[in-house]
């Protein structure tokens, strides 16, 4: 649609909406000239936020063939326009996008701009030819006027305009737009409840007023219960929008009181006094709780991202210093994320924290790291090891702790690299002895979980000094172990989740078992 068209039609929808809501204003007029609330100065102030020429010309255009009766003749009537046009553009203007500094900044610098100098403004340019004809005296009573006209029209912007201001300008509000979520708008069913929860509310100050007619409503405290459900639900747009539908929904309870109670509560000094003192308590609360709730979340959001690159530094980290074993066996670091997956899996499925299975993952990555400190040509020999190379070969355990205490890379990995080929029954002896003696429980529970992994892999892959042994056969050797070398509940879990998988399994015979390195 070209241009024009699309700048005729947003004139047209607005000059309409702001008329239809002027003559709504006028019904309800408190004194000469002077509604309870004006809300289409609200509509003129978020309108004027992204389209201001045609603000200017429906807002004005709206005024002329709207008039009030304080507003005649003519002359007055041009007055009141050039005023309701300069009270919706001047926040524009004045208004500048939030580049730090603290909330009460924020909502101070819109209360001035938004809600005071430019409603005052207004009433200055559409009172003056009254004033300088003579209809006005400038005295206290104008005074007066000036006061009621900045609250109906200051109110009515704080309530109505800042959640569509905070829809369409969230950078005036929040120093980071993509911080305003309107995700809650998708939440059907608490927004439902919220709807019930104002028509009941309103439903009860009807009642009570009927029944117990008085200058305060105070069934309208619990309009705070909607208010705190979306406080809750969606964070400062979300109670805001939801501020606006309870204030509007007060009003129209009001109206209908007057139509059938005859209470005439716009009419009234007390009455008027206890309705805003109710609006001004929902705003504050509002706003307030509003601005805290959603700069915590964008605050929790901002850690949450933080977090993901010091995670994604810290992985690339652990993983590099794992890849330097890959210098001494090229195919250690495909069998390190191998064991790394399978150790992850067991860990799950054996019930440990997330925190748990983090350390368990970091631990089976870098179990091998001490190889660094090995002979090339011992790790890579293609006979079986004497018990000298064996012993050297033995001591990549502690090496790798060692290493790992001494980087202060994660202390948490430390006893799970220095026990991980620890048996369960204790032993130091024998084929596949322990280093230190820990039997049963008192081994990490990670460390018994990389010693299964590490041994079900070592069996089934390529060797220099052997070939694969097969799933079958590594599963059998691991069930044989278990209660000996392995932990019997490690060895039921892992052989569950083998059989889950269905890993297929590589030709071989069962050929003499040797030590895996």
């Amino acid at each position: 649609m070209r241009p024009t068209v699309m700048f005729l039609l947003r004139s047209l929808g607005l000059g309409a909406a702001y008329a239809a809501l002027n003559l709504l204003s006028a019904r309800f007029e408190v004194t000469a000239g002077v509604s309870m609330v004006f809300p289409a100065s609200a509509l003129g102030v978020a309108a004027a936020m992204v389209w201001r020429t045609e603000t200017a010309l429906a807002v004005f255009a709206a005024t002329l063939l709207t008039p009030w009766q304080s507003a005649t003749p003519l002359v007055y009537l041009l007055f009141y326009g050039v005023g309701n046009v300069l009270e919706a553009l001047l926040p524009s203007y004045a208004l500048r996008s939030r580049r730090g500094g603290r909330d009460l900044g924020v909502a101070g610098r819109f209360i001035l701009w938004a809600c005071l100098a430019n409603t005052a403004l207004n009433f200055v340019v559409a009172h003056a030819p009254q004033v300088a004809a003579g209809a006005y005296l400038f005295d206290a009573e104008l005074a007066g006027a000036l006061v009621a006209w900045t609250v109906a029209d200051g109110m009515a912007i704080a309530i109505f305009a800042t959640p569509a201001i905070l829809a369409l300008r969230p950078d005036l509000f929040v120093e980071h737009a993509p911080a305003v979520s309107r995700a809650f708008l998708r939440k059907r069913g608490t927004l439902a409840v919220t709807a019930v929860l104002v028509v009941l509310v309103s439903a009860a100050i009807y009642v009570f007023d009927r029944g117990f007619p008085g200058a305060f409503n105070w069934p309208a405290v619990f309009y705070l219960i909607p208010l705190l459900v979306m406080l809750m639900e969606g964070g400062l747009p979300a109670v805001l929008l939801t501020n606006a539908v309870v204030a509007a929904a007060y009003l129209a309870t009001l109206v209908l009181e007057s139509r059938f109670l005859g209470t005439m509560p716009f009419r009234s000094a007390e009455r008027l006094f206890a309705i805003y003192g109710n609006l001004a308590v929902f705003l504050a609360f509002s706003g307030f709780a509003g601005a805290i709730r959603s700069r915590n979340e964008w605050l929790v959001a901002r850690l949450k991202r933080r977090w993901a690159r010091l995670r994604a530094t810290f992985d690339a980290t652990v993983t590099a210093l794992a890849a330097a074993v890959e210098a001494a066996d090229p195919e250690t670091l495909r069998h390190l994320d191998r064991v790394r997956r399978h150790c992850v899996a067991i860990a799950k499925r054996m019930g440990l924290s997330a925190h748990q299975v983090d350390i368990v993952q970091y631990a089976a990555l870098l179990h091998d790291v001490g190889k660094i400190g090995v002979s090339q040509g011992l790790i890579t020999k293609p006979g079986p090891l004497d018990p000298n190379e064996t012993a050297a070969m033995q001591r990549h355990v502690e090496l790798g702790a060692q290493i790992l205490e001494r980087s202060g890379v994660l202390p948490e990995t430390v006893q799970l690299v220095r026990y991980h080929e620890e048996r369960w029954d204790g032993s130091t002896t024998g084929r596949y002895p322990g280093s230190y003696g820990l039997a049963g429980e008192a081994i990490p529970i990670g460390a018994r979980i990389i010693a299964v992994a590490d041994a079900f892999d070592a069996m089934v892959s390529d060797r220099s000094y052997r070939k694969a042994l097969g799933v079958e056969y590594a599963a059998a050797e691991l069930k044989r172990e278990a209660g000996r070398q392995f932990d019997p509940e490690v060895v039921r879990v892992f052989l569950e989740i083998v059989e889950e998988e269905k890993a297929g399994e590589p030709a071989a015979g069962e050929p003499q078992l040797q030590p895996h390195r």
